[in-house]
């Protein structure tokens, strides 16, 4: 409330209070609302009326009072305002979704990349796909609040640029400057750990929102988005909660940092591949050595491929327990093209936590995987523009 400095940012704030309150609980009367949100029924009932006739609310109906009166049910209009998030993490292929303010993806489509193309026509290529996809969903313009864009690198929040991009297309650019233009729309941007730990706090079937939460991407890199009562450990200028060169690895590989020993070294897809060819007596880049070849031979019980998942199993659980003894958390998501070797590698994982957990018996550790993280990525998109969207 410090922050709101006069009757219209207060009249915004209990706007965006209302919204929020029927995105989690579905359905409420006025009188609901000003109970729990400790707003007075006049103020609540002004609001709810603008809102209706703008379409953002919907009636559903009424139920009788205790004094005979009828109270009109009021619920999240579904169709009436939209976020367009992009998802820019593969580098030949870039989403285009569109999500309704309930959260729910109601459309995308793809838009090719890595042509050599610049980053301007980029832009330029996702808006005008943007704009066909809108078109057949019948979305008018107007209807959308913002863009929410996932980055391939970390977004500096004081300097607005793409740092440590994994795509020199990004690299050192105001991304969200750029989209913001081209969309003339607000636009935000977010590393891919950030956003998906956001969606995974996010209330499941009528659940309380978590409010420790850590999630791990294992994928071509690694990454952690922590979630630590209740809000995002992004850090000064969003650079925090990077741990891809804490010294973990047991292999010597080199990193590209010029130490040895990261742990991104060895536990992203790239590490795995790697052991496996090592434990089979060849070099890196031998027949085979892809993902899908990988699986199989784990599945064919190839011992190497096996001892790669015990091996890696035992690292990710240290990894885990680092976080674990920092953060507390309710829940440890593990997501990325490595949730495909879950089941083969929480065993040893579990076995870790456990011998390096502090207080081990005050605490249950809950390690679940996340099997379909673009539509985790899509979700948090969404919840960043609505996070920043002033009604």
């Amino acid at each position: 409330m410090s922050e709101i400095q006069n009757t219209a940012e207060l009249r915004s704030f209990n706007r965006k209070k209302i919204i929020c309150h029927l995105r989690a609980r579905d359905t409420a009367t006025k009188r609901d609302l000003a109970r729990e949100l400790d707003l007075s029924y006049p103020t609540v009932s002004t609001i709810c009326n603008e809102l209706v006739a703008q379409g953002i609310l919907e009636q559903r109906g009424s139920e009788s009072s205790g004094g005979g009166r009828s109270s009109l049910i009021l619920a999240l209009g579904g169709s009436s305002r939209f976020v367009v998030a992009l998802d820019l993490l593969r580098p030949s292929r870039f989403e285009v979704s569109v999500v309704s303010l309930r959260g729910e993806p109601v459309g995308s489509a793809g838009v090719a990349a890595g042509g050599g193309e610049s980053l301007e026509d980029a832009i330029d290529a996702l808006g005008s796909a943007t704009e066909g996809l809108l078109g057949r969903l019948g979305i008018g313009a107007s209807s959308v609040i913002g863009v929410g864009a996932a980055a391939p690198g970390i977004f500096n929040r004081l300097s607005g640029l793409v740092v440590n991009s994994t795509n020199a297309l990004f690299e050192g650019r105001p991304l969200a400057a750029m989209l913001s233009e081209r969309f003339g729309l607000p636009a935000c941007v977010e590393k891919e750990s950030n956003l998906l730990v956001t969606a995974a706090a996010l209330p499941a079937a009528g659940g309380p929102r978590l409010r420790d939460v850590v999630y791990l991407f294992i994928d071509e890199g690694l990454g952690v988005g922590v979630i630590s009562g209740g809000v995002l450990v992004a850090g000064s200028r969003g650079l925090g909660g990077e741990i891809e060169h804490l010294p973990l690895g047991r292999r010597g590989y080199r990193c590209y940092c010029g130490n040895s020993g990261c742990v991104e070294q060895e536990l992203t897809r790239a590490g795995f591949l790697r052991k496996r060819a090592e434990a089979a007596g060849g070099p890196p880049g031998g027949p085979g050595e892809d993902w899908a070849g990988f699986i199989a031979a784990l599945r064919s019980g190839e011992a190497a491929a096996a001892a790669v998942v015990e091996e890696n199993g035992r690292l990710l659980g240290e990894l885990v327990s680092v976080l674990v003894n920092i953060f507390d958390p309710e829940r440890v998501y593990v997501g990325g093209l490595v949730a495909e070797l879950f089941d083969e590698l929480r065993p040893a994982a579990m076995a870790e936590i456990d011998r390096r957990i502090v207080a081990r018996a005050e605490r249950r550790i809950s390690l679940a995987a996340d099997r379909d993280y673009r539509a985790m990525i899509v979700a948090g998109c969404g919840e960043l523009v609505l996070g920043e969207w002033r009604p």
